[in-house]
């Protein structure tokens, strides 16, 4: 990201640290004083010059006296602050217990189908065109219809469905996480520094290879683990800095 560079000018007030009547009555003081001075000379020249050289020697005297009244009572100064954007930090946590090892097949129809698509899982079954047509006929609690058991385009409903009535919590937080579904990592890392890790008993941390969150780190243990949710919400204190976000999958 590029440095913003602002500039700004500050000024005091006229007589700085006196009190506000003070200043006030100073300030008037020396206008007073400037207006008589310059009331004088435009009188005796314009008794020597005409009236409109007068006028222009006044104006100019004028943009001179004014020039040094803001520069003498009001010390305007110019400040420059430069703000460099630094990328906050979104924790992702994924679940390692027991529960993300469970499918949910009894999910209504439209709900798997709008899983289907969104997680990408109709890849290599079917189209988007198709999955698009499926999911506006069960929209309103109906059906696609086919030709028979034997229409090919049955076979693919049937399998897309199977994919979502199998798909594990854990293996649909891979999905949205992964480029095979909802690319969910780029995202983030495109804006933010993503820290990944997975959370059970313990807390520990994830490959940032999403080619490698099949690996030991993600996969669920053999014996049954508790979810302590403190743990994923308690890693912005070691991170040392406050989060944009913290992503539970669990």
């Amino acid at each position: 990201m590029m440095p913003v560079l602002a500039i700004t000018v500050q000024s005091h007030g006229p007589v700085s640290g006196w009190p506000g009547w003070a200043s006030a009555a100073a300030f008037f003081a020396i206008l007073l004083a400037v207006g008589l001075v310059l009331r004088l000379l435009f009188r005796r020249e314009a008794s020597v010059v005409s009236r409109r050289t007068a006028l222009c020697l006044l104006s100019l005297r004028l943009a001179a006296v004014a020039a040094i009244l803001v520069a003498l009572l009001y010390d305007p100064v110019a400040v420059t602050k430069t703000s460099e954007p630094v990328p906050g930090v979104v924790v992702v946590a994924v679940d390692r217990s027991d529960s993300m090892r469970v499918a949910e097949p009894y999910r209504p129809l439209p709900e798997k189908l709008a899983l289907a698509e969104r997680l990408n899982l109709f890849d290599g079954v079917t189209s988007a065109t198709i999955m698009q047509n499926w999911r506006s006929a069960t929209a309103g609690g109906g059906t696609p219809k086919f030709a028979g058991p034997d229409d090919p385009e049955q076979k693919a409903f049937d399998a897309v469905v199977a994919k979502v009535d199998t798909l594990t919590r854990l293996a649909a937080a891979k999905r949205i996480l992964g480029p095979a579904g909802f690319d969910l990592l780029a995202k983030l890392r495109a804006a933010h520094a993503v820290d990944l890790v997975s959370f059970g008993p313990d807390l520990r941390p994830l490959p940032p290879d999403l080619a490698a969150l099949s690996d030991t780190p993600l996969s669920p243990d053999t014996t049954p683990t508790p979810t302590d949710l403190s743990l994923p919400l308690g890693r912005a204190s070691e991170l040392g800095s406050t989060p944009v976000a913290v992503v539970l999958f669990t």
